[in-house]
């Protein structure tokens, strides 16, 4: 199937795309492409690094992939004890996002889980009022730094953090979404 996203390093010497079906990678500035990984998902989210060292490819209905060298190499999350597994695995809607050195990653699925080990472990860093207040995230962003991120759930609200999703606020602003109508 056609390519569905791509993502490039600052320099554009490290290129990544993806489909439902693969990996592609190419490292010397999209002159050649290699096939990495054979993919098993419907949708397929994707995020690099700054220098395109470290990558994070989100297939949903599949699992999370990492790798920390470039993208020629790949890890699978295989543990079916794992919340972000579980919900990646269930959830059509995903995304990712790292800081500028890959250090601080987030993936945002039927929760929103953060890693401050270059995408090596994972924590839910959500908790709702409500345990049973599933959000199903659609997108979320984060800074360079890691410090702020700012996620979007399939019902219009945006939440923000300024402190590595310790703690979340709703942007209640109406120029932001339609949530208003949703209350």
């Amino acid at each position: 199937s056609d390519v569905n996203t791509i993502n490039i390093s600052h320099e554009g010497q490290h290129q990544t795309a993806c489909n439902p079906s693969a990996i592609y990678i190419s490292n010397d500035f999209g002159s050649s492409w290699n096939k990495t990984l054979d993919l098993q998902g419907v949708q397929i989210y994707l995020s690099v690094s700054l220098n395109g060292q470290y990558q994070s490819v989100v297939s949903a209905g599949d699992s999370v992939y990492s790798s920390s060298d470039y993208g020629v190499t790949w890890l699978r999350l295989n543990d079916p004890n794992s919340d972000l597994y579980n919900s990646v695995q269930a959830f059509p809607t995903c995304a990712t996002a790292m800081s500028f050195n890959g250090q601080h990653q987030v993936i945002v699925s039927e929760s929103i889980y953060y890693s401050n080990d270059y995408g090596a472990t994972f924590n839910d860093i959500f908790t709702p009022a409500d345990p049973f207040d599933d959000r199903n995230w659609i997108d979320i962003d984060i800074a360079s730094d890691g410090h702020m991120m700012i996620a979007v759930d399939n019902g219009g609200f945006v939440y923000k953090s300024d402190d590595y999703g310790g703690t979340w606020t709703i942007l209640d602003d109406p120029l932001l979404s339609n949530s208003i109508l949703w209350r």
